[in-house]
């Protein structure tokens, strides 16, 4: 019985139990009922959008990279059929905050079958590639 003592003294005394209590649920009503509504129209729109973009949209531009005049990187029966990959001129620049803006990088952007292992210009890479 000491412990109990003990226990009680450092915690408070123990709550008498009490019939008539309702607990926390007693005089409850909704309160959210103005959430819920913004929140179902959020969804509604999101299903909106959701259909929009499959009936009007590209798959392609997700599934395929562009390059900086849009045409599709290994895309079957175009001359871009065998440059699967695309590389950035100056990936630096993609790390910029305007790139969320704008949703593209602001760098050239080009196919090619195999990234380059060494250091490349615009003006070299153009040059290369007409000579193939």
């Amino acid at each position: 019985m000491p412990e109990e003592e003990e226990y009680f003294g450092k915690n408070g005394e123990p709550r008498k139990f009490d019939p008539s209590f309702k607990g926390p649920t007693h005089n409850r009503g909704c309160t959210d009922i103005v959430c819920c509504i913004l929140f179902s129209i959020a969804i509604l729109g999101y299903v909106a959008v959701g259909i929009l973009a499959w009936s009007q949209g590209d798959p392609r531009k997700v599934i395929y990279p562009t390059d900086s005049r849009g045409q599709f990187c290994g895309q079957a029966g175009t001359k871009l059929e065998n440059k699967r990959d695309l590389f950035y001129f100056n990936i630096m620049k993609c790390a910029s905050p305007m790139v969320l803006l704008e949703f593209q990088c602001p760098t050239t952007q080009m196919c090619v079958e195999k990234c380059p292992e060494k250091f490349m210009t615009l003006v070299k890479a153009y040059t290369n590639r007409k000579g193939l």
